[in-house]
């Protein structure tokens, strides 16, 4: 498959949805989205505003169209892909963890999907999500579907 101009620093896999979707974040700035049983291309690219490598992503337990992605600058972005492909829920300027020396090296859900844990330099960060954010609607993994596919993304 494509591998962009830098190598992968994070991986999640998601085992539902279109093609068991996954996630990469990468030292190329990017976060990419991929379904190998579609395509051996990404069906989204997304840059990090700030050119900062990408240090963790992670698929929300809870929300099929919902991630957290944590650059090595320290910022945390929180994606629904139903909502949009190109703004995260948590604006450009993201979430930043307060007294961190370190990049977030490690993201992790609760299982409910309403905290999110944030490894950084020894330190443990723990995030609430409101629950608008959380709480997934039936509907939200095929409008994913219909804003990949009406921007060509899921063509073969």
């Amino acid at each position: 498959g494509e591998g962009g101009g830098g190598s992968a620093a994070a991986r999640t896999g998601f085992p539902r949805g279109i093609g068991g979707l996954v996630l990469s974040g990468g030292t190329d700035w990017t976060t990419r989205l991929w379904a190998p049983g579609i395509k051996d291309t990404p069906l989204l690219t997304i840059v990090e505003p700030d050119y900062d490598y990408m240090c963790a992503v992670e698929w929300s337990p809870a929300h099929p169209t919902l991630f957290a992605s944590a650059s090595c600058g320290g910022k945390i972005s929180l994606w629904n892909l139903a909502a949009s492909l190109d703004e995260p829920l948590t604006g450009t300027d993201g979430l930043t963890l307060a007294g961190r020396t370190r990049p977030p090296n490690r993201l992790q859900w609760s299982g409910d999907g309403r905290r999110l844990g944030a490894a950084s330099g020894g330190l443990a960060y723990v995030l609430g999500v409101a629950e608008e954010a959380a709480r997934a609607r039936p509907e939200e993994e095929g409008r994913m579907v219909h804003r990949l596919s009406s921007r060509g993304f899921t063509n073969q």
